[in-house]
C-alpha cells in the first residue's frame, strides 16, 4: 500500500498491533483516504514532526551538536534497542541517536528478541506508556 507513496511516506514504527506510517502531512492525508477506501481502520496521530523518517534530516546537524556535548554511559541493566532490536553493548553515541530519529522504531522485533532471550520483565522507557500495552503489560 505504501509503494505509490515512495519518497513521501515511510513505516515509522513496527508496533505489533499498530503500524505507524509517517511522512508529509499531505501524503499522510492521502494515505488515510486510501486506507479508508479499503475499509482499513486508521487514524492520524497528533505529532509535531514526521519522526523516524528522512524528513527529519534538516535537524540532524543541530541534534548532532547537542549529542556530542552529552556524555553517554553503558546501561547498568540490559537495554534492548528499538533501533537494532538487540541489547545495547556499551555507551551509545551521536550516530546511534541520529539513526533513532531517522529509522523506524522496531518495537515488534525488539519484543521478539526479548522473548527469545526468555526475558520475563520489561520496562518501557519513553514519554508515554504506549508500547507496554501492546506487549500485554502496562
Amino acid at each position: 500500500l505504501l509503494q505509490p507513496f515512495d519518497g513521501s511516506l515511510w513505516v515509522a514504527g513496527y508496533n505489533i498491533t499498530h503500524q505507524v506510517v509517517s511522512g508529509s502531512s499531505e501524503a499522510v492525508d492521502e494515505f488515510l483516504s486510501v486506507l479508508q477506501g479499503k475499509g482499513i481502520r486508521a487514524k492520524r496521530l497528533n505529532v509535531s514532526q514526521a519522526f523516524h523518517t528522512p524528513l527529519m534530516t534538516p535537524m540532524l546537524e543541530a541534534f548532532r551538536k547537542e549529542l556530542e556535548a552529552t556524555v553517554f554511559h553503558a546501561p547498568l541493566i540490559p537495554v534492548i534497542s528499538n533501533v537494532t532490536a538487540e541489547v545495547i553493548e556499551g555507551p551509545t553515541a551521536a550516530e546511534y541517536w541520529m539513526r533513532h530519529i531517522l529509522e523506524a522504531v522496531r518495537f515488534e522485533q525488539s519484543l521478539a528478541y526479548a522473548l527469545d532471550q526468555e526475558v520475563s520483565v520489561l520496562i518501557e522507557c519513553g514519554p508515554d506508556a504506549i508500547l507496554a500495552g501492546m506487549a500485554g503489560g502496562g
